[in-house]
């Protein structure tokens, strides 16, 4: 059975890259034809991404071509994501010092945009990074600073994500309590919505709470359920 699953993953993994490299051809495709302008810049930025698990340095080098454009053309959106993409390539290379640099300089942007759909995909993505620096009260504090945003705007589709992207930053602080209440506020919207992509992590988290708390029977079934 393993065997099968193994064959089954290596696949789908082969599928996928090959799907990205077709993808990738036919983008450079366009490149020598494009003009010098914003859709030039998110042509590149197109590419970058189709180079970011496999290619660190190809992405890093359209990522810049991006970022040289989109200065002369003062296009901000392009700057944005320029950061926003380093940030996660920084990320991937374990290099969480510049990554964090880059998350705060996609925030900055993202704010002078004035888009809060931007506003919490970086707020979000700047608490991953500390938590992977370990500083996990500014986890929760950017976290919170997101949650705040996607009640205010009434974002339900993303709540209950964030619900347990805040219940994660408390675990991390030994708040056990609290991240199961969060948890259970997660799982609450996604039975309303259905909106949570990877309820099984949620549940997974839950009875790591509960486990901690010591609520042995609540953990089990949690986990069973993840």
């Amino acid at each position: 059975m393993r065997k099968t699953v193994y064959i089954v993953v290596s696949l789908l993994s082969t599928v996928f890259a090959q799907a990205q490299v077709e993808k990738r051809d036919s983008l450079l495709k366009l490149l020598p034809s494009a003009k010098e302008d914003t859709a030039r810049a998110m042509l590149l930025l197109r590419i970058a991404d189709t180079y970011e698990a496999n290619n660190q340095d190809s992405s890093i080098y359209y990522l810049e071509r991006s970022k040289q454009l989109s200065d002369g053309l003062h296009f901000k959106m392009g700057i944005y994501h320029y950061y926003e993409q380093s940030a996660v390539v920084s990320f991937t290379k374990g290099d969480y010092n510049l990554s964090m640099l880059q998350s705060n300089s996609a925030l900055d942007v993202a704010r002078e945009l004035n888009d809060p759909g931007l506003i919490i995909n970086m707020l979000n993505n700047t608490g991953i990074v500390y938590q992977y620096l370990g500083q996990f009260d500014k986890q929760l504090d950017y976290t919170l600073q997101a949650l705040v945003i996607t009640e205010k705007t009434n974002r339900k589709e993303k709540l209950s994500a964030m619900y347990h992207n805040v219940a994660n930053a408390y675990y991390n602080l030994n708040q056990f309590r609290k991240s199961a209440d969060y948890c259970l506020l997660s799982l609450k919207l996604q039975q309303q919505t259905g909106s949570n992509t990877y309820p099984n992590r949620v549940y997974a988290t839950l009875g790591q709470s509960y486990a901690m708390l010591k609520i042995t029977d609540s953990a089990l079934y949690y986990y069973n359920t993840a």
